[in-house]
């Protein structure tokens, strides 16, 4: 490849050429479905490190606790859904399904139906991300969501706490090299 050294030009032809050799190599490779985990990366270009976002609080102790939790799944699979150097493109299919406007945050009023109806929501979005090679090198058979729906303050706990094991599983399933962003 000829680049004609016009400014910025070179940087942005081996930015590009780098990434599309990261996106080969995990192509060809059948471990991975993420280019790279979707997360903040620090550090200069001889040894970036990348902290991956994800849902963090434990406790399902109570309604409050799993709306809590569930508010935070949220912001992180929205978060990793839009992120376009993981994945092939945005999955703003997902997106629809779960975003603020379509499903608003959950606040101390609203009840435990409703609370439900918002976890079973996430489970079902990422589910079918999950297995979409539209936008993943390759499907997720590894981190499957498998409990039951969200039907009564203990099945909501164990579903939100399934919807946090596997997409943190999932997003961390990915090649560990990141691309390369110019800012």
């Amino acid at each position: 490849m000829k680049i004609q050294d016009q400014g910025e030009a070179r940087s942005y032809a081996l930015v590009a050429a780098v990434n599309a050799l990261i996106r080969k190599l995990v192509d060809e490779e059948t471990t991975f479905p993420h280019y790279e985990i979707s997360g903040v990366t620090v550090g200069d270009y001889r040894y970036p490190v990348t902290t991956a976002k994800l849902v963090t609080l434990s406790s399902t102790a109570d309604l409050p606790a799993v709306k809590a939790m569930a508010n935070e799944a949220r912001t992180v699979l929205v978060y990793h859904l839009t992120d376009a150097n993981a994945h092939k493109l945005a999955d703003t299919t997902r997106l629809a399904l779960i975003n603020t406007t379509t499903l608003a945050e959950l606040v101390t009023a609203d009840s435990q139906a409703t609370t439900d109806t918002f976890i079973n929501a996430l489970s079902a979005a990422y589910e079918a991300h999950r297995i979409d090679t539209d936008l993943h090198s390759h499907a997720d058979s590894t981190n499957l969501y498998t409990a039951s729906s969200a039907v009564d303050l203990a099945s909501s706990k164990l579903a939100i706490g399934d919807v946090k094991a596997q997409t943190n599983a999932h997003i961390q399933l990915s090649w560990t090299t990141p691309s390369i962003e110019l800012v």
